[in-house]
């Protein structure tokens, strides 16, 4: 029963950390969009929101999920390399993503008009690159828990996971690489 309770906890982390990252892309899309900076607030407010729903759903899948290994999965492989996946996801977060939202939040609270400079930050590539990342890790190890794969497989997983985070899609792309 306990064993239950964690993997409903699990889960339920899981989608609550692919519903921040789902709005967080909302978010950014919001930012690079906007034409005054009323509206770059508004995007940055959104996102201010997901720190919390993001580190819920982070802890929901981390703590059960070491229950869980323990219990069912002691010696899988593919534990250890979804453990480094989930940091990773984390890392990349806070470095790419959360410093620079951080710092176009306290740039957007001063001034009245839209400068060039903070729509130049604000559409920077490496705020999309991060979630692009971190969505696509977060889907290698969706993945894992699903086939179990062994070490070396686990491993191909997460280079292909990341491989493809780096990988422009949608017309957007399409018309940036032209």
């Amino acid at each position: 029963m306990l064993y239950l309770l964690a993997l409903f906890l699990h889960v339920t982390g899981s989608l609550m950390l692919a519903a921040a990252i789902a709005i967080e892309w909302l978010s950014v899309v919001g930012l690079r969009k906007a034409a005054s900076l009323d509206r770059a607030r508004e995007s940055l407010s959104i996102y201010s929101k997901l720190s919390m729903v993001g580190g819920i759903g982070m802890f929901l899948i981390l703590i059960p999920g070491i229950y869980m290994a323990m219990i069912a999965w002691p010696n899988a492989a593919w534990v250890a390399v979804a453990f480094v996946g989930l940091i990773m996801i984390g890392a990349i977060g806070g470095v790419m993503t959360g410093k620079k939202m951080r710092g176009l939040k306290n740039d957007a609270s001063g001034g009245e008009n839209l400068t060039p400079e903070f729509k130049e930050r604000a559409t920077d590539n490496s705020l999309v690159l991060s979630i692009r990342l971190r969505t696509t890790i977060l889907i290698g190890i969706v993945y894992m828990m699903t086939v179990k794969p062994t070490m070396s497989g686990s491993i191909i997983v997460m280079l292909i996971s990341i491989v493809f985070g780096f990988i422009p899609i949608g017309p957007r792309a399409a018309a940036e690489r032209s």
